[in-house]
């Protein structure tokens, strides 16, 4: 389904741009829902949009370039940027997280607690700055950039600012008009980072003479030219803001002062540990689990999962013997039996057979602790019991199993590889290989409830083929020559 529905896009990109494909590619797979089944789905849903971004930024680089914008020509740029070790995620914003921008940027955002600074920035555009002009009265909608153009005044004395042309440039007409535009751009801007608090507003001054350097915010007057807001200019503690109204009456909000100098210590905070914080305290959460879950380890991996129980105990033989044990592991001898049990397949003449054995032991130096002979003697043990319980049944070895599982962490993927397969009619019948050198019922039980989720999870996995059903499931032990099967538990 996922390649039908990616092959239905084709006839359409030609007619797309770039960002646009993606974007239906995107909308196609269902990615934004797929993200938020993961763990952590706002980062990834992030990075969905900062791929986005990148397709755009690809096309406005063709446009500035006068190229044309290709599919192709975006898979080549986006090789480019991993080539480069250009790493494009998102970068998100945790609670503990400082975001440091502008004033100009922080338009549109909020955050619990904002500090602005430069408030002691007094400089200013002027006559001899880059400016937009427009020589018509008023802005026409039907030609947006009609009658604009940019002035530009060279300014001939480097360093040097109290000269006489200064002061000319500043009383002529267009002078003015730079002034009144960056007067009402610099009152904008300070209405912007005030409003972007959303519980405390911090004002970062530098100490003056008197009083904190605010030039900047001293801009905020009242009609008669007094200033709007003043600054508390004793120690630390409890000081008011003074406030101006409209009318020119004053008035006064609590506040509180720190003083931060270099190497100091951070400030206490006022009102001792019992002050309430403004922020929320962090929920205690289980960890969520993965997305995916491997059926060798989903005792872990899977909570919720079904039980399942040994039942019936087949003895297939003699149990395989064993040479010098000592040290070995136990996953290497595993590793070799299911390649031998994988690649013995039917046809093969009885020299072929050992070669392959010996082949597959002597690699991880395995010749010591069981002999080829041994492999072929399981081999053939399976074969028998598969052919007396199960005649005709196709054999399907290492076959990779996949399916969406409904879980109490909500939906998720098991992915497998299940060691032999049995299509037996409308049915089907799982079995496990496994290397464990133990011998007896006893044993054999106890080790198989250990298993048993790996081959719940394969059971689980395969309720999902249609016009199938699950016949049995059965743990093959092939050194101590047992097939134990597993049932669900009542």
């Amino acid at each position: 389904p996922t390649v039908e529905r990616i092959e239905a896009l084709r006839p359409l990109v030609a007619t797309l741009s770039p960002s646009e494909a993606l974007d239906r590619l995107i909308a196609a797979l269902d990615l934004a829902a797929l993200c938020v089944r993961w763990p952590d789905p706002a980062q990834r849903l992030a990075n969905l949009d900062a791929l986005r971004a990148l397709a755009r930024g690809y096309e406005e680089r063709c446009a500035e370039q006068r190229e044309a914008a290709t599919l192709a020509g975006m898979l080549r740029r986006f090789d480019e940027l991993a080539a480069d070790g250009d790493d494009a995620q998102h970068l998100g914003a945790g609670p503990d997280a400082v975001t440091l921008c502008t004033f100009h940027k922080a338009k549109g955002l909020e955050w619990p607690v904002v500090v602005l600074g430069s408030l002691n920035r007094g400089e200013r555009r002027t006559a001899f700055d880059v400016c937009p002009e427009s020589d018509r009265p008023a802005f026409d909608a039907a030609a947006p950039l009609g009658g604009r153009f940019i002035r530009y005044w060279p300014w001939p004395f480097g360093l040097q600012k109290n000269v006489p042309l200064a002061e000319s440039a500043r009383t002529s007409e267009v002078g003015q008009r730079v002034t009144e535009r960056e007067e009402r751009e610099r009152v904008r801007l300070l209405y912007v980072g005030f409003t972007r608090a959303r519980d405390h507003l911090v004002l970062a001054a530098r100490p003056g003479r008197g009083k904190p350097a605010t030039a900047w915010l001293d801009e905020l007057r009242v009609a008669d030219g007094r200033a709007l807001l003043a600054l508390p200019a004793g120690d630390e503690g409890e000081a008011p803001i003074a406030f101006r109204r409209r009318d020119g009456s004053a008035t006064s909000a609590p506040a509180r002062v720190w003083r931060v100098t270099l190497g100091a210590d951070p400030p206490e905070r006022l009102g001792g540990e019992e002050t309430p914080r403004w922020f929320a305290r962090p929920v205690e959460r289980a960890p969520r689990p993965g997305y995916w879950i491997r059926p060798s380890h989903a005792a872990q991996e899977w909570p919720g999962l079904p039980r399942f129980e040994p039942a019936a105990i087949v003895r297939l033989g003699r149990r395989q013997p064993l040479g010098a044990t000592k040290s070995v592991d136990w996953d290497t001898v595993g590793t070799a039996v299911h390649a031998f049990l994988a690649a013995d397949v039917p046809g093969l003449d009885p020299g072929e057979r050992l070669e392959r054995a010996r082949r597959l032991l002597a690699a991880p130096s395995l010749l010591a602790v069981l002999s080829p002979a041994a492999l072929l003697d399981a081999g053939d043990a399976l074969r028998r019991f598969v052919d007396e319980r199960w005649p005709g049944a196709r054999w399907r070895r290492e076959m990779p199993v996949t399916a969406a599982v409904a879980t109490p962490a909500g939906r998720r993927r098991v992915a497998g590889a299940i060691d032999l397969l049995l299509e037996v009619g409308d049915g089907l019948v799982v079995i496990d290989h496994k290397s464990f050198p133990g011998s007896g019922e006893a044993a054999w039980r106890q080790k198989a409830t250990e298993l048993s989720p790996q081959l719940g999870a394969y059971a689980e996995a395969l309720a999902r083929v249609e016009g199938k059903r699950l016949l049995g499931c059965w743990l093959h032990f092939m050194l101590g020559g047992a097939m134990v099967e597993l049932v669900p538990a009542v």
